[in-house]
């Protein structure tokens, strides 16, 4: 009866690298042309497994599942586990030359050069021999079988030689791979087991993320009920999944100081940039109805996903919501706006516009200078305080005489817009 090794065929990592050997130097018909290919090593051995993984395979490396992203940094590695049994052991000796090709996936490529020798492990006190040799370079990978030694293995008396397994650095080759059906970024390899992995590039990758969509306010320093609003949308990777446009809706008691034509294109007033240059080919049209400035076709190329967008125009508040002051008299234009004024003109626009005005409470007396707002102003500065429009100072105080300046104004613009109309 033949006698079983003990251990397992193994590949001993021995590996020379050819980079620092003459480039023919390991080419079996010389000079610098390829190594031959003629036949494959699946017709004489029996191939149990062909996996990918990243990192070494028998040093922990992760091997790769289904839909595996692939990134710049890792190391892929091919591994094949085979077995020989007799028959096949003495057929192969009976080839003058046998040395056969190993097939590589489409979508896999070899890198470097480099050898290293496969080692059968014997019993105990038999000394091992190497069986074959692993050859591979950028034109592919072969095994040269050592007839001698496999000649001896069998004189020993052994029958086969199992679970014999090597491993290559391989890369990753986007322009050979086999796409899986119309998946973006998705390909299949293919195994000689005939096996499959689905993988993909982690750059190439669409993922879902809402656009981030920053709105602010400013006013006119010399025109009050002139408004310029300023909209910075960034899509993200998200266009294939829910369009790439803007739909902003005009507030109660705001006018558009933009121009709109009878079909209800936007011809001047609405500018719409990236990187502080105009956008060629953009739609911008106002829905007279719904009060909304749509913005469509701003290059939905790809490489711009992740660029944002600036839309800027500008809206008129209804001069009738300018309110008189104490006196009687209209407030001037060129006046400035105590931070009272300005809580009652945002609490009376709020009324014109339909919006919830009931939310006030009693917290506005806590403040040090409570007494000191005018009473036509109390019940707009208890809303606005409680709405969170118009907060305290740090010494305590509401400062309700105190002018609001352009960047409060602006920030309690941008508080009511997401604190009461979007509420």
């Amino acid at each position: 009866m033949r006698k079983q090794p003990r251990a397992l065929a193994l590949a001993l990592c021995l590996a020379v690298l050819f980079s620092m050997l003459p480039a023919g130097a390991f080419a079996q018909n010389g000079g610098d042309e390829p190594l031959p290919r003629e036949n494959t090593l699946e017709t004489a051995v029996d191939i149990t497994g062909e996996y990918l993984y990243n990192g070494k395979p028998d040093e922990n490396g992760q091997k790769i599942e289904d839909d595996y992203l692939i990134k710049g940094e890792d190391q892929l590695y091919l591994d094949f586990t085979f077995s020989i049994n007799q028959v096949q052991i003495e057929e192969i000796i009976a080839e003058e030359e046998p040395v056969y090709s190993i097939p590589v996936p489409k979508g896999l490529r070899i890198s470097g050069r480099g050898s290293e020798e496969l080692q059968v492990d014997l019993e105990e006190g038999e000394s091992s021999f190497v069986f074959a040799i692993l050859s591979w370079d950028s034109d592919g990978a072969e095994i040269a079988f050592n007839t001698e030694n496999l000649k001896k293995y069998l004189d020993a008396g052994y029958a086969e030689i199992t679970k014999a397994y090597f491993y290559f650095v391989c890369q990753f080759d986007k322009e050979n791979a086999i796409p899986e059906g119309e998946e973006n970024n998705r390909y299949q390899i293919e195994f000689v087991t005939n096996e499959t992995v689905t993988v993909g590039l982690d750059k190439d990758e669409i993922r879902e993320q809402e656009g981030k969509l920053e709105k602010s306010v400013a006013q006119d320093e010399n025109d009050p009920s002139l408004l310029t609003w300023t909209i910075t949308y960034t899509p993200y990777q998200n266009t294939e999944k829910t369009g790439f446009e803007i739909h902003d809706t005009l507030g109660k008691g705001m006018e558009p100081d933009f121009t709109v034509e009878e079909d209800g294109s936007v011809s001047g007033g609405v500018s719409v940039m990236r990187e502080k240059e105009d956008i060629s080919g953009c739609s911008v049209v106002y829905d007279q109805e719904s009060r909304t400035l749509i913005i469509r076709n701003m290059g939905e190329a790809e490489e711009n996903w992740t660029q944002p967008v600036t839309i800027t125009y500008r809206t008129r508040i209804d001069e009738s919501l300018l309110l008189p002051s104490t006196g009687g008299e209209m407030f001037g234009s060129g006046d400035p706006i105590t931070r009272e004024q300005f809580a009652v003109m945002l609490h009376r626009y709020a009324q014109h516009a339909g919006y919830d005005t009931a939310q006030g409470g009693m917290a506005i007396r806590e403040y040090a200078d409570y007494d000191e707002i005018s009473g036509y102003a109390l019940e707009a500065m208890a809303w606005a305080n409680g709405n969170g429009l118009i907060n305290g100072h740090d010494d305590g105080t509401l400062e309700p005489g105190g002018t609001t300046t352009r960047a409060q104004a602006a920030s309690i613009l941008m508080r009511f817009d997401q604190n009461v109309v979007e509420k």
